[in-house]
């Protein structure tokens, strides 16, 4: 490769981890605000695994952030399988992740007194949503009554 398309990814990559380190100080510091509206120690905004599970238990329970988990490593390992089997497992995995995934994002709208609108841009823009609701004066409810939604 020649020394100045190197020198360019080099470049591209250093701007984008430095992005990706502010993107994340950013979304931690909201679910560190989120977690203290909720009664959640705060310190768990800055733990990966941690914070989504904080974010589950807070407005369902925390099993189905393992349901969830699982289907997200089981898309993740059989994404580009050959076998039409696999394939198909893959878009089963997807699709039920997705509506876990949804269901989470309606009940977190919920459990700060939102609406299903609020539930959709949090499925959509998450990062954008959870920083309203750390920083905005949106104030935790608690979790909402029934099974799903």
């Amino acid at each position: 490769m020649d020394s100045s398309v190197l020198a360019f990814l080099g470049v591209f990559s250093a701007i984008a981890l430095v992005v990706g380190i502010i993107w994340y100080i950013v979304i931690a510091i909201a679910c560190m605000k989120m977690f203290t509206k909720a009664n959640e120690a705060g310190w768990k905004g800055w733990i990966p695994i941690l914070n989504t599970y904080t974010i589950y238990s807070i407005c369902w329970e925390g099993k189905f952030f393992w349901i969830w988990f699982v289907l997200r490593i089981v898309e993740a390992y059989t994404v580009n399988s050959q076998n039409t089997v696999v394939a198909v497992l893959n878009a089963v995995a997807m699709i039920c992740a997705t509506v876990i995934n949804l269901i989470r994002s309606l009940r977190l709208s919920k459990s700060f007194g939102h609406g299903v609108g609020f539930g959709i841009g949090l499925l959509f823009l998450e990062p954008i949503f959870l920083l309203i609701l750390g920083f905005g004066k949106s104030q935790y409810v608690g979790k909402p009554e029934g099974k799903l939604v």
